[in-house]
């Protein structure tokens, strides 16, 4: 019923991406001229006659040494500055162009459960080595569950990737390879100012995802993005928030994974806290007490720029701190390991291998 076909083409030339997805000499994803992840290509193929686009890494390779910078609205575009520290990380590619180094094959082994995480840069872990994305952790964890088969976590999360390509990739992964359970983690990507996705636009790309996971009955679970508080557009993240809640209610089952996160910042991290207006504190907490002012921001103004450095010292003294809320948008190794316990916990208290087994 499906016919698959493959060719692959040059990022550069590819109508999907947007100027955060250009590579310019083979390094990978620029901005502001900075690698900040591997190589990126785009692959056609035809899924019931119809050409679907995806983004994936030249298979079977590693990636060393790749810089995570700071992003342009955290430390002012160019400006200099000495403090400024790079979060440098390596990654391998498996055969299918997804991130590794567990290989497996398309077709899953007899008896086996699994799951297929379909995301952009949190889900892929950029920023963090190979065994440390939640994903792989996540496979981990669910290993040995007593009463559940032998359970697979793929790791299908692409920088950068959009809410209006899920659809077609999604149509991919489903001809391509045995999954029994979807994990979709998109969103934040989509209110940055280099995609200029308005709301509507979110709006439209999520109904359509939802609409075709309803029409083939697809067992899946909806995670919100996490973003934080000194986003770009916190505004327009907010509304998508809104849209998010609205559109998703009761039609799946769903993880607020920024609440979760939130939730353990509380108890041991650092949060950003509105004090009044526009005034942001970045607040240490240990064991549940606010035990320290860090560092008071007035938004919109030049010290806003300026604060990365800052709070990568503090960081480096609150390892525990899942980072998301307080740097870019991406999760440290401590954020990746809430996020895999968060998701450990509901797919055990949801149990969709019993129904599929049913």
């Amino acid at each position: 019923m499906r016919s698959v076909a493959a060719g692959a083409a040059a990022c550069a030339a590819a109508p999907l991406l947007g100027p955060l997805r250009s590579v310019s000499g083979g390094l990978g994803c620029t901005g502001q001229g900075l690698t900040i992840h591997p190589p990126l290509e785009e692959v056609v193929e035809i899924i019931d006659g119809q050409p679907q686009r995806y983004m994936r890494f030249p298979p079977s390779q590693r990636f060393r040494r790749i810089e995570m910078p700071d992003f342009p609205f955290y430390t002012g575009i160019g400006d200099p500055d000495p403090y400024r520290r790079k979060r440098r990380y390596s990654c391998t590619s498996n055969r299918h162009g997804f991130r590794g180094p567990r290989d497996w094959s398309a077709a899953k082994p007899p008896g086996h459960y699994r799951i297929a995480c379909i995301g952009d840069g949190i889900t892929f872990g950029e920023g963090v080595d190979d065994e440390l994305d939640f994903p792989f952790l996540l496979h981990e964890q669910l290993q040995g569950l007593e009463g559940a088969p032998p359970i697979e976590v793929l790791n299908l999360g692409t920088p950068c990737r959009l809410t209006d390509e899920a659809v077609p990739f999604f149509e991919v992964v489903r001809a391509r390879f045995d999954v029994d359970f979807y994990l979709f983690i998109l969103g934040v990507n989509d209110a940055l100012p280099v995609f200029n996705r308005p709301a509507h636009t979110y709006r439209d790309s999520l109904q359509a995802l939802l609409r075709r996971l309803e029409s083939l009955r697809v067992a899946c679970t909806i995670v919100r993005d996490p973003a934080n508080t000194f986003y770009p557009e916190p505004d327009l993240y907010t509304e998508y928030s809104r849209i998010f809640t609205e559109e998703v209610g009761q039609r799946f089952p769903v993880l607020d994974l920024p609440a979760l996160l939130d939730e353990h910042e509380r108890r041991d991290g650092l949060r950003w806290e509105t004090e009044r207006g526009d005034v942001q504190k970045l607040v240490r907490y240990r064991d549940g007490v606010p035990e320290e002012l860090v560092r008071t921001v007035y938004r919109g103004q030049p010290g806003e720029r300026a604060i990365a450095p800052v709070i990568y010292r503090y960081l480096d003294d609150n390892p525990v701190s899942c980072a998301t809320f307080i740097t870019d948008c991406h999760l440290n190794e401590a954020g990746h390991r809430v996020a895999a316990a968060a998701l450990r916990d509901h797919l055990v208290e949801q149990r969709p291998w019993d129904e599929a087994r049913g």
